[in-house]
């Protein structure tokens, strides 16, 4: 299975800002290049963490179950990008569904006008770092 935009990915890599990361979390795909994934980092709203959609860099992702198993919001501030290999596939939730059209067009739009005035920092995931934090990939 090729992997798409609007899919979920469930990984395990650091923070895009360099802190580690012990559990795997979601990713929306915003564009698979041929040879790279671009994906934006996902949180599940929970109590403990409403207080973050308070933040200009996280934005409410309406509709997103599937691919997504809970609401949730995105990190509009960072962009991961995942080199591509093979057995990459096994990483996508949800058997592939894909992330409502109307929601993601407005997740890219937010992402957009967000970058305008923001810095959006861009973390290159390479290869040999997801096989080691995702060994069944």
């Amino acid at each position: 299975m090729t992997i798409q935009a609007r899919q979920a990915l469930l990984l395990k890599s650091f923070f895009a800002r360099g802190a580690e990361c012990s559990y795997p979390r979601p990713f929306i795909v915003i564009e698979n290049t041929g040879s790279v994934i671009r994906a934006i980092n996902v949180s599940s709203i929970e109590p403990s963490k409403l207080h973050k959609l308070g933040f200009p860099s996280n934005k409410e992702i309406p509709n997103c179950i599937p691919p997504l198993g809970k609401p949730s919001f995105a990190q509009l501030d960072e962009i991961y990008e995942f080199e591509i290999f093979d057995g990459f596939e096994k990483a996508i939730l949800a058997g592939g569904r894909q992330l409502n059209q109307t929601s993601f067009d407005n997740l890219l739009e937010q992402q957009s006008v967000y970058g305008r005035t923001n810095t959006i920092l861009t973390c290159s995931v390479p290869v040999q770092e997801i096989k080691s934090r995702n060994p069944h990939l």
